[in-house]
């Protein structure tokens, strides 16, 4: 009868619990690193995707180069931006993150009135601002929340105070936890007249991504030092957001590695005091074929349950950084399940990778070398 090699396998490894534990968690802090690397990249681009989405913006025009939060230009771009073909409409944006009375952060938004970056707003209570002069501000319901604010009350953002005149529904995480008031006044608060970090752009047809390509290109040719992408793409087209992702997956790929050589030196060491096991395993007539997947199986086991623990971590990790005060409102951490069943392939693709040279050297141990070992 056949023996099958998963409790085999299974024993090996819980015969040496402590080395065993150790790399499972060798393996499992590589995972929980690409989860909660990932997700947070993966959650603040779809989480600014989506405020895009609800708010109908085609195209967004930035400053090029850096952050576009930090990075400002001349409001005056946006009137220029409106004589090119295909453009329907456009609305100038100042955002600010600022520390907000008692909430150490919160996302302020100064938007033009005239622009239709108010018209996907649903007021639940009280009205927009009457024009761009009135000390006024709509706070988003999660906003409202938070500042525990109604209409009426007084808000203090700088040195001015202004009137919550609204409480609205924006349909998006970013909107609801943010503080929307007329753009010239933010510009006046903090200091920044005359300059935006944004030119949002709605099209005449934005069905074809032809198009709205087309548009970006002829943007970014007349103005060198402007950025123009398609909504979707805003965050993850810049520079800063691309080298802060690659600083991560290095992070995330060094403890992987970390990792991997971990396991490899585990079955290294279990293939070398186990060669009288596989000697004698190799004359009662195993083949090298099984031997190799008795040894490449432990390694996959080892990487499997190190991936379990991973997972749970990561999730955990992103679930506590997303309440996080820092955190909270500006992104929600994406954990899909795409994400997640690509931790674990690549946790199985380390195992068995890590396994292959300590299964080479295992499967050719003779019977006469085992005894020799003896």
């Amino acid at each position: 009868m056949k023996l099958s090699l998963a409790p085999i396998a299974w024993r090996n490894l819980t015969n040496r619990p402590v080395r065993t534990t150790f790399t499972v968690l060798g393996i499992a802090l590589g995972i929980t690193a690409i989860v909660s690397i990932s997700g947070l990249s993966m959650g603040l681009n779809k989480t600014w995707e989506k405020s895009a989405s609800v708010r109908g913006i085609d195209i967004v025009v930035s400053k090029g180069g850096g952050s576009p939060m930090t990075s400002l230009i001349d409001d005056s771009v946006e009137k220029k931006l409106m004589r090119i073909p295909q453009v329907k409409s456009t609305s100038a944006t100042l955002l600010q993150m600022l520390s907000v009375e008692e909430a150490p952060m919160m996302i302020v938004s100064g938007r033009q009135l005239s622009g239709f970056g108010w018209e996907h707003l649903e007021i639940q209570h009280g009205r927009l601002p009457a024009n761009a002069d009135e000390k006024a501000v709509v706070l988003g319901t999660d906003a409202a929340d938070s500042l525990n604010k109604k209409i009426g009350d007084m808000i203090l953002i700088e040195l001015e105070e202004f009137e919550v005149v609204g409480i609205a529904d924006g349909g998006a995480m970013i909107e609801n936890n943010s503080i929307l008031l007329s753009l010239a006044w933010l510009q006046k608060t903090t200091g920044n007249e005359g300059r935006i970090n944004f030119v949002n752009i709605r099209l005449q047809d934005a069905s074809d991504e032809a198009v709205v390509e087309a548009v970006c290109q002829d943007i970014t040719s007349r103005f060198p030092k402007l950025q123009a992408n398609p909504s979707g793409k805003t965050l993850s087209s810049t520079r800063s957001f691309k080298v802060a992702q690659m600083g991560s997956l290095a992070t995330s790929m060094l403890a992987l590695a970390m990792g991997a050589l971990g396991v490899m030196n585990t079955m290294l060491m279990s293939v070398f005091e186990r060669k009288r096991e596989i000697g004698i395993l190799s004359a009662i007539g195993w083949r090298r074929s099984r031997i190799i997947s008795l040894i490449l199986l432990e390694s996959m086991l080892l990487s499997a349950l190190g991936c379990i623990i991973g997972l749970i971590l990561g999730v955990v990790t992103l679930k506590g950084i997303g309440t996080s005060v820092q955190f909270k409102g500006v992104m929600e951490p994406y954990m899909g399940p795409d994400l997640l069943l690509a931790a674990f392939g690549i946790s199985i693709i380390v195992g068995l990778l890590s396994g292959v040279y300590p299964a080479w050297k295992g499967s050719g141990i003779t019977p006469a070398e085992a005894l020799r070992s003896q």
